[in-house]
C-alpha cells in the first residue's frame, strides 16, 4: 500500500480533531504539522502540540515548508497566508476556512456575518490556490 504524504496546518480544538480522525487512517503519513507553539492562546495549543508528539508527528516551521513535498496539504483554521512556492510543493492544497465563500472571504468572517446583518454562515472546504480564499469549492455548508 503506497501512503500519501500530507502536512497538516492548523490550530484551536477544531485542527486537533480533524488531525485526530487523520491519524485513524492507514493509507496516510502526517509527514508535519505547522502550527504556533508560543503564545497565550485561549484554545490550549499545548493539547496540539502534545498530540502530535505523541503520534510521532514531526512539528515544523512554515519556512521550511518551501523545501517539503507532499501529496497533500490540509489547512484547518491556518491563521496565515500561503506563498505559491508552498503550493507548488505539494500536489493539492486544501482548507477548511470557517464561513460561507466567496461571501466572506478571510478572518472572522463571524463578525462580518453578523456586522452585515447576514441570515445565513457556514464553513467551506476548498481548494488554496494564489488568491485569498479563491479556490474551486469542493464542499460548503450553509446554516
Amino acid at each position: 500500500m503506497n501512503q500519501k504524504k500530507i502536512i497538516f496546518l492548523g490550530e484551536k480544538p477544531l485542527a486537533l480533531k480533524c488531525l485526530k480522525i487523520l491519524c485513524k487512517k492507514k493509507n496516510i503519513k502526517i509527514i508535519g504539522l505547522v502550527t504556533r507553539k508560543k503564545g497565550n492562546f485561549w484554545w490550549e495549543q499545548e493539547k496540539l502540540i502534545n498530540f502530535a508528539k505523541q503520534n510521532n508527528i514531526r512539528i515544523i516551521k512554515k519556512e521550511i515548508l518551501e523545501n517539503l513535498k507532499a501529496d497533500l496539504l490540509i489547512s484547518v483554521l491556518y491563521p496565515f497566508i500561503l506563498n505559491k512556492k508552498i503550493l507548488m510543493n505539494s500536489k493539492l492544497s486544501v482548507n477548511l476556512h470557517q464561513g460561507p465563500l466567496p461571501e466572506l472571504k478571510g478572518k472572522y468572517s463571524n463578525y462580518h456575518c453578523i456586522m452585515n446583518n447576514m441570515k445565513y454562515f457556514g464553513s467551506t472546504f476548498h481548494v488554496i490556490d494564489s488568491k485569498l480564499d479563491s479556490g474551486e469549492i469542493i464542499e460548503k455548508k450553509i446554516f
